[in-house]
């Protein structure tokens, strides 16, 4: 009966996502995957936000395996929360605040450091920028073990609260969970000027339904508590991935649905999403929008297929096989082409897709020789090795239509 069990959940995991596949064979558990007490948790008890990033970056300081090098200092800051003022020329009111500020909040297993090229364009046009550290992220991937999505909501309404402190009209966005934490904190907020949101994980497959039977056996089979057990190289991103964090996002999305059908959402809406995406359904998140049925509302929407819709629906070509590039990953969406790390120079090479080292494909991809950049999809791994592209070569296009939506917004 256990075995039996055993092979049910590992089968799961190669169905949830399109790149994960198996679990790697020489990748052990180790320090990184044990939970600590505490860090599942939002436990800041202060009221300023200043003192909120100082928390934060403490709890990562004793919390990371990986500090020992001579980067340790860019470490924690790329995973801490921010606050990134505008510049002086920038108006303020007469209370002295700001008259427009953002606040931003990160993915699943993603850490602040990927909300920064939004945060710094977002304070080049005037606004004070606020980014969360959702519980359970930026220190080790056994912090989300033991997370629950109450605890994410806990810190967006931090974030919310303190952001109206620096500014007279608000703005809420995020990428991917945070996306949906922003749909769930603005729903009957009549105090949120708008939404800003990447990739929101308005819904994810339906195999995550079944996450929870992990709880039955992890106790037993330490193996079975994860999806994914990689090395975890990348220093802003968990690349091993819980079966308790799948359980999360699928309990946030109902919630999130249910809590919009309660209270309304009046708040205008811009959504910037790939069609390709393999790890949220972007589908579905078109039918949300549509059904939002505002006039102000606007989606952006990135796709190699031929697709029609509104006039509140834009559509950009991104099958683009000349220049090597198949689609808009979903990791990609909020990331500039000029991030020294996941940019179009970077260093960063996402290959989970081919993470046996051995392979060929592993090592042409690693090594940033892939035949293509895009997403994981199907149909584009039958044309060659390819590269999650982790950067938005659309981003200037995506920014200008941002500015659209907010120049739509200031008219009566």
């Amino acid at each position: 009966m256990q075995i039996l069990l055993l092979l049910i959940l590992s089968g799961f995991s190669f169905s949830l996502h399109a790149e994960m596949v198996e679990l790697p064979d020489k990748v052990e558990l180790s320090e990184r995957h044990r939970a600590i007490d505490g860090n599942e948790l939002f436990d800041y008890q202060g009221d300023s936000f200043e003192d909120y990033i100082e928390h934060e970056k403490r709890r990562i300081a004793r919390s990371r395996t990986d500090l020992a090098s001579a980067k340790r200092n860019q470490i924690i800051e790329g995973n801490a929360p921010f606050l990134f003022e505008p510049p002086a020329t920038c108006a303020r009111s007469v209370s002295g605040k700001y008259q427009q500020g953002i606040l931003l909040s990160h993915g699943l297993t993603d850490s602040p450091y990927m909300m920064h090229s939004l945060a710094r364009y977002f304070q080049s046009q005037c606004f004070v920028v606020l980014g969360i550290l959702l519980p359970g992220h930026g220190t080790r991937p056994g912090d989300l073990l033991n997370v629950n999505w109450q605890e994410w909501v806990k810190a967006k309404e931090f974030g919310l609260e303190q952001a109206s402190k620096y500014a007279e009209n608000v703005y809420v966005g995020g990428f991917s969970t945070g996306g949906t934490l922003s749909l769930y904190v603005a729903a009957g907020n009549e105090n949120v000027a708008g939404l800003i949101l990447f990739a929101p994980a308005v819904d994810i497959s339906e195999t995550a339904n079944f996450a929870w039977t992990h709880n039955i056996s992890s106790w037993l089979f330490k193996r079975t508590a994860w999806l994914q057990i990689l090395p975890d190289d990348d220093p802003y991103k968990y690349e091993s991935f819980s079966m308790n964090a799948v359980v999360q996002i699928n309990a946030l999305t109902g919630k999130m649905k249910k809590r919009v059908k309660q209270k309304g959402l009046k708040t205008p809406v811009f959504i910037a999403a790939s069609w390709d995406d393999v790890t949220v359904d972007t589908p579905e998140a078109v039918e949300f929008f549509m059904e939002l049925d505002q006039e102000k509302n606007r989606m952006l929407l990135f796709s190699q297929q031929s697709l029609e819709f509104d006039g509140n629906i834009i559509l950009v070509d991104t099958h683009k096989p000349a220049k090597k590039l198949l689609g808009l990953a979903h990791i990609g969406v909020a990331v500039a082409p000029d991030d020294p790390r996941y940019g179009q120079g970077g260093y960063y090479a996402d290959c989970k897709r081919y993470h046996k080292k051995g392979s060929q494909e592993y090592l042409r991809c690693k090594n940033l020789e892939a035949d293509y950049q895009g997403e994981h999809t199907s149909d584009n791994l039958k044309l060659g090795v390819v590269q999650r592209i982790s950067h938005n070569p659309w981003y200037q296009q995506m920014t200008g239509e941002i500015e659209v939506f907010l120049e739509q917004l200031q008219k009566p």
